[in-house]
């Protein structure tokens, strides 16, 4: 059940956006990496701390290994630090930290580049992203099909 939750929220078509305000620990994290954006603010702390229960972050492994850089995954998930929001976006894990004062206007102005896109281009690029790491970033003609189709179609146009 744990991997389907993460599953659809990975595989949604839609942008999805995260905001962490405080601790972020062991599922949580995992949560975060499934998110298009994730915003942190400078009160937000992050931990895989299964190491410390005996366990791994092994369901949530596949979602960290995507956003955050392999070295930095390796020590947070192998001695279970507490790292803060800066920390997680010099990772790849958060795109955004902003200050509790600031955090409200960050979220909106994040939200409003969102909504003026066209849904169908973010739903295709979504899409384009997955079939590109599939296929370890080769190019082939998929791509060329994508923005053709984007192209001819009616938000495209």
């Amino acid at each position: 059940k744990l991997t389907k939750m993460f599953e659809a929220l990975t595989n949604l078509r839609i942008p999805t956006l995260a905001v962490v305000r405080g601790a972020a620990y062991g599922g949580a994290v995992g949560l975060v990496a499934c998110c298009d954006i994730v915003i942190a603010s400078d009160r937000a702390n992050f931990c895989l701390s299964e190491a410390k229960l005996g366990l791994a972050p092994a369901v949530i492994m596949p979602y960290l290994a995507r956003r955050m850089l392999p070295g930095a995954l390796r020590r947070y998930a192998l001695s279970a630090k507490v790292f803060s929001g800066q920390e997680a976006q010099h990772c790849g894990l958060v795109d955004v930290t902003a200050t509790e004062e600031t955090l409200e206007k960050v979220i909106r102005d994040e939200l409003n580049n969102l909504l003026a896109c066209g849904p169908t281009a973010q739903m295709a690029i979504k899409a384009l992203l997955d079939e590109v790491r599939s296929r370890a970033a080769v190019q082939g003609p998929y791509t060329s099909e994508i923005i053709a189709a984007l192209r001819t179609g009616q938000e495209g146009q």
